[in-house]
């Protein structure tokens, strides 16, 4: 396969891991907060346990299938061409152009 580019619309599995990000910190924050409020962990554990979530997650990305991968589209066929810019305008010999 060509380069990978992620699409939201896409049904593989790789693009669904892609949006996992805030979810799984919205839950080990809340599991983390609820535990501090417990005291039963410690404040540094709070960052530990962030990474360790982080680097999950970006492991499951990153190994996840590209089954079924549709790339997104970038330019859209029924578009016309752009025009090409005006010409500069030309100048009389002798001429000087202040602005």
């Amino acid at each position: 396969m060509e380069n990978y580019y992620k699409n939201k619309f896409c049904p593989c599995m790789r693009c669904r891991m892609n949006c996992m990000m805030g979810p799984a910190m919205l839950v080990t924050v809340g599991v983390l907060w609820l535990l501090h409020n417990l005291h039963v962990t410690r404040d540094l554990t709070f960052l530990a346990v962030i990474l360790i979530v982080i680097g999950g997650v970006k492991l499951l990305q990153s190994s996840a299938s590209t089954d079924g991968h549709i790339q997104p589209t970038f330019a859209y066929p029924d578009m016309p061409a752009a025009p090409p810019p005006p010409a500069p305008p030309t100048q009389a010999p002798g001429q000087v152009n202040n602005g």
